[in-house]
């Protein structure tokens, strides 16, 4: 179903009849559409549980209110969920960088403190047996020399798509993680932010657009792609807009996320609200044909009740008087229609879900990961 547009230069009171006539007969957001959405995401999700921006945090935040984050908190969390181990069901267990430093820069002095705190958090890590970690700006933080200690310890991939660290440091890391899963198969890549000590330290840089293509031109339809992220903002919407399959986004630069998933295009944008101290928890349908969009069933019910609030508030202008106010209030319907017209369900579109979890919630006392905790 397409979005509409109302032709503002014929007659006014023929305006206002289309408002009220244009809205389809039945609501967009209950239709079976629906039920074919749901039943694909039971019958084939995949189920994506990511963290970033964690930023050496070992222990939780300590916090008054809502305690989250640290190593043993996480750890209960997957045991719970039976998720550590390697051989996951339909799972995936990602980062999307910032994993092991606070900052991206020491002052000359603080690199030991800094680099002990890395070390437990690579060798904690190492328990929850992840999928891979996208290589943020903050996990380059000391010269590579200094850091190929901590790779070398580290038993999950390190994914870098853009760039590439010097000499023999290269090996180290991989361009793209390919998985077989029981719904289809999938490929991560990790794009990563640009900063000086890139060009001081001898890597290599790709702009991440430019990487990304790269990327896909190759990529057969029935492989789908899921992108680590740590670019910022401000680069990675219009990156999105470019992309012209469904691709998956995971995380930005920004350590506050948005509350909900952002659609661009064939692309979903998924980040967490708050900095390294959530897993965010996502389902959804691997695509098995061309699709058009993203779409959460949850969503349905409260959009159905947005949309019928919306078709009475048309037939309450039509019986408005000719005026000014109703003018506007023809111009706002006609806007709402639109913008609930373009994220309507379709037959075809990618169901998904998501949450996110805190850690407090997860804490059962001492495990295996406590002793890295001091």
């Amino acid at each position: 179903m397409r979005p509409w547009t109302a032709l503002f230069l014929i007659p006014f009171s023929i305006t206002l009849n289309a408002a009220s006539s244009k809205i389809p007969d039945k609501n967009p957001f209950r239709n079976p559409a629906l039920s074919s959405l749901g039943a694909s995401t039971k019958a084939s999700q995949v189920k994506i549980v990511f963290s970033g921006n964690v930023t050496g945090m070992r222990e939780s935040c300590g916090c008054a209110l809502n305690p989250k984050g640290g190593l043993e908190r996480r750890y209960n969390y997957l045991k719970n969920e039976g998720l550590l181990s390697a051989e996951r069901d339909n799972a995936l267990l990602l980062d999307f960088g910032n994993l092991l430093f606070k900052t991206p820069a020491y002052e000359k002095g603080g690199d030991k403190e800094s680099f002990a705190n890395a070390e437990a958090m690579v060798e904690g890590t190492n328990f929850f047996n992840m999928t891979a970690v996208n290589l943020g700006i903050m996990d380059r933080t000391l010269a590579p020399e200094k850091l190929s200690q901590l790779w070398a310890k580290s038993k999950f991939s390190w994914l870098a798509s853009n760039i590439i660290p010097p000499g023999r440091f290269a090996a180290s890391f991989r361009r793209r993680v390919p998985v077989n899963l029981r719904s289809g198969k999938v490929v991560l890549f990790g794009l990563s932010s640009f900063d000086d000590k890139l060009k001081e330290y001898g890597w290599t840089f790709e702009k991440p657009e430019e990487a990304l293509k790269k990327e896909l031109a190759d990529l057969p339809a029935d492989v789908f792609p899921i992108v680590l992220s740590d670019v910022e903002m401000s680069e990675l919407l219009p990156l999105a807009k470019t992309v012209k399959r469904p691709v998956l986004f995971l995380g930005a630069r920004e350590s506050g996320g948005w509350d909900r998933p952002i659609e661009v295009g064939g692309a979903l944008l998924v980040h967490l609200r708050q900095q390294g101290q959530d897993w965010g928890v996502f389902k959804f349908s691997l695509p098995t044909k061309a699709k058009s969009g993203w779409y959460n069933p949850s969503d349905s019910e409260d959009l159905a009740r947005r949309w019928d609030d919306l078709v009475t508030e048309a037939h309450t202008v039509r019986g408005l008087a000719s005026s000014n106010q109703r003018n506007v209030e023809v111009e706002k319907i006609e806007a709402q229609i639109k913008e609930m017209l373009t994220i309507a369900p379709q037959p075809n579109d990618i169901a998904f879900a998501f949450e996110t979890i805190e850690m407090n919630a997860a804490f059962d006392g001492e495990n295996v990961v406590s002793k890295f905790m001091k």
